[in-house]
């Protein structure tokens, strides 16, 4: 019998806090759960054990990816014009419109 390969963790991982963020976008925090995410991807508790230590660092992931999503802009418009008033207007203004348009909820 081959070996089997080894998992894509990295992959996984991104499957886990894209589930999470979803389920938590249309549920709220509190439906985010180890077990509901597993069965939801297919996959076993222990398997999203291996990828996180446990619910607060799948939560602690979900927010970092959102502000590196939220910060992308502003690097963008940094690279653009370095130090630039006007850049940096212009990334605020970005940054408020999609906090704006796109609120999330506070029950993590």
């Amino acid at each position: 019998m081959p070996p089997r390969p080894a998992p894509d963790l990295a992959g996984r991982r991104d499957q886990v806090v894209v589930a999470a963020r979803t389920v938590a976008e249309a549920e709220g925090w509190s439906a985010v759960t180890m077990r509901r995410l597993a069965g939801g991807l297919g996959a076993t508790q222990p398997v999203l054990y291996s990828v996180f230590d446990g619910r607060r660092a799948l939560v602690d992931a979900v927010a970092l990816e959102g502000f590196d999503a939220l910060a992308a802009p502003l690097v963008r418009a940094s690279e653009r014009e370095r130090r630039s008033p006007r850049s940096r207007d212009r990334g605020l203004i970005v940054l408020r419109a999609r906090r704006d348009s796109n609120p999330q909820p506070s029950d993590p």
